[in-house]
């Protein structure tokens, strides 16, 4: 059993794969924003074919690009969308291929971190914070420890899964019973290996006097919006949106109606790549959606409810 966070810091940096990634990650998120890092950058996603295949896919998406001119080159997605958008973007996707790959289970997790990422887009673009490429950051990144958990100890997660899934223990409980730790403990030690900047790092501490800076309730309130909505199996939709409400709304300047309107494009705004990996929103999502709206993210494709579903209570 792994039962001290230095042990399994030290065990995932083992992984055969584990090093090439980190530092890819590393280089990424070092890079600064003054005029010579434009070269830099579009050098390091050069390097990594698959990446710059997808950095340009969605860089081409009309969340991206709305000219009538494609975006060919890193170079040029640079110089439309600027350094810290495409850093961003880079980042998130380097981070989304390395795990979604690796097993069904992980494959929906990241897509329901994807999920969280666009929900702390949506709530930033709402709110006016200033720099949404790390929002999105962020939200993406909220989940590491339990996709770090999930990938590398699958039996221990399998049983944390089998802990929360009642919503009877929160998963901080089942982690330290489990684990000796923490997600977000994991999250952090990684995090400061990655050397992923302290605003970043910082979501994953807990708050003085009990309030976020705005960096990490953003990334809060998309991981709890991915959560209500996709991974409890309780409440129908309205009473669910009068929690998030509850929680973020007034912190983040959020009326109801503006949550409901970031969660439909975030399922709007995922949906090639739910399908380019043929996935809908349904079929990462633990249980019926929930009752007291049409459906607005179609069925699984083959008809059938999602099989090993991941689970999480908001904490």
């Amino acid at each position: 059993m792994v039962n001290t966070l230095e042990a399994s810091v030290q065990q995932i940096l083992k992984d055969i794969e584990f090093p090439a990634f980190s530092q890819q990650i590393q280089n990424l998120m070092t890079v600064d924003h003054q005029d010579q890092s434009a070269q830099e950058l579009a050098e390091l996603v050069l390097q990594d074919f698959g990446l710059t295949l997808k950095v340009l896919q969605v860089a081409n998406s009309f969340q991206y690009n709305r000219s009538s001119r494609s975006i060919d080159s890193v170079s040029r997605a640079i110089m439309v969308m600027g350094v810290k958008t495409v850093q961003s973007l880079a980042s998130t996707l380097l981070f989304f291929d390395h795990y979604q790959k690796r097993s069904i289970a992980l494959k929906r997790l990241m897509l329901l971190s994807m999920l969280s990422a666009h929900h702390a887009d949506g709530a930033a673009t709402a709110m006016h914070f200033k720099e949404k490429e790390e929002a999105q950051l962020a939200g993406m990144f909220r989940n590491l420890g339990e996709v770090l958990v999930a990938c590398h100890f699958p039996s221990h997660y399998a049983r944390i899964s089998v802990e929360t899934q009642s919503g009877a223990n929160p998963p901080a409980r089942a982690c330290l019973r489990t684990l000796g730790f923490t997600y977000e403990g994991l999250a952090k030690a990684i995090g400061k290996h990655w050397k992923l900047p302290t605003k970043i790092t910082q979501m994953w501490t807990p708050a003085e006097n009990g309030r976020l800076d705005d960096l990490s309730a953003l990334a809060q309130f998309g991981h709890d919006t991915t959560t209500v909505m996709y991974r409890r199996t309780s409440g129908d939709f309205p009473a669910r949106l009068q929690l998030l409400s509850m929680q973020h709304g007034h912190r983040l300047g959020l009326t109801d109606e503006a949550i409901e309107q970031i969660i439909d494009k975030a399922v709007d705004d995922t949906k090639p790549l739910f399908t380019m990996l043929g996935m809908t929103v349904a079929g990462v999502r633990v249980g019926p959606a929930p009752a007291g709206r049409a459906p607005t993210d179609g069925k699984p494709a083959d008809g059938k409810p999602a099989t090993a579903p991941v689970h999480g209570t908001v904490r």
